[in-house]
């Protein structure tokens, strides 16, 4: 609710909070990555997207579904953004 109100901060608490009590859940770490895009933590963003992704690859194998899990895609295309925010072009290419 605090993120779709844009209330970032409150967000940012709220997801992080959730995520200490569930560190598998992929979503909390897309959804917080969003947060932080919101707020200008776009090295919190990637790094927060990159945790969702390794969850997928390594926990729910969702990388290989097809057509691709939307929580993988919310994750590749939130990463890219804070790459390209960051000057790493290259990397956002990649995703």
């Amino acid at each position: 609710a605090a993120l779709k109100a844009g209330q970032f901060g409150e967000a940012l608490a709220r997801y992080s909070e959730a995520i200490e009590h569930d560190k598998s859940d992929k979503t909390l770490y897309t959804n917080r990555a969003l947060a932080h895009l919101r707020v200008g933590n776009y090295l919190s963003a990637a790094e927060d997207c990159s945790k969702a992704l390794d969850i997928c690859e390594f926990l729910d194998d969702c990388l290989a579904a097809n057509p691709i899990h939307p929580t993988a895609l919310k994750a590749y295309m939130r990463r890219a953004s804070a790459y390209v925010a960051l000057g790493r072009h290259a990397d956002a290419n990649a995703d």
